[in-house]
């Protein structure tokens, strides 16, 4: 038993070649939009939300500006980019932007995968992410979709943490996760039936019980609480 806990640990492990390959395409591919196509770093002239967000980057420490609506339900995605905008340039900023979402997203992916196929797949599906079209440029690196996949993943990744080993904090972790995502791109509640389907299916082939279950919900319940709890707060 101990030797197959050992492999299945060791199955689980990040590979430092893979992580290294991984940041190696994402900057790699930044830097050819960046100078091919720059359009999914910055937003066209005229777009009201992305305008909205880029000034809600800006200015989210000042309480008068916008303080309605995007700057209230998008509060994770916020404070990236309000973190992101101080540190860098707004020439800088988008990109900057897009390469932590982009490689975010491969790594969230590629530590899924590990859980589930080899090594080679996972990497393949890292890899995969980070040339994934979708949520890349929809409004650019300042509209929230940017942001909020890796979070999506993230739940993923944490609730198959939790088939793989139940725990009250994987559990939790799910339920932070969950409030973080919606938070940032509440659209994202259309998909919970079949995160609900996907987290049973696993769940039971995994051989975890229905009263297992049912703790591990609700501990997530009470993880979106305390989320959603701590972003009003912060805002």
């Amino acid at each position: 038993m101990e030797a197959t806990d050992d492999t299945q640990a060791a199955h689980r492990r990040w590979n430092r070649r893979d992580v290294m390959v991984l940041v190696a395409v994402a900057v790699g591919f930044n830097l050819y939009c960046n100078i091919v196509n720059s359009n999914m770093f910055f937003d066209p002239i005229g777009w009201e939300d992305p305008f909205r967000h880029l000034g809600i980057g800006l200015y989210y420490a000042d309480g008068r500006f916008a303080d309605t609506t995007y700057k209230i339900s998008r509060v994770p995605w916020n404070t990236l980019q309000f973190v992101v905008r101080q540190l860098f340039t707004t020439e800088a900023a988008g990109a900057v932007l897009q390469l932590v979402c982009g490689w975010g997203r491969a790594l969230v992916l590629y530590s899924l995968g590990r859980r589930l196929f080899r090594r080679d797949v996972a990497l393949s599906v890292g890899v995969l992410a980070i040339f994934l079209p979708l949520f890349h440029a929809d409004g650019g690196a300042d509209y929230y979709n940017a942001g909020a996949v890796p979070l999506y993943y993230l739940t993923w990744l944490s609730m198959a943490a939790w088939v793989w080993k139940p725990s009250s904090w994987n559990a939790f972790a799910t339920g932070l996760l969950t409030a973080a995502t919606l938070h940032t791109c509440p659209q994202f509640i259309l998909t919970g039936p079949m995160l609900m389907i996907a987290g049973v299916a696993m769940s039971r082939f995994a051989g975890r019980t229905w009263r297992q279950m049912g703790r591990a919900v609700v501990l997530q319940f009470v993880g979106v609480l305390a989320a959603t709890a701590l972003f009003a707060l912060w805002h």
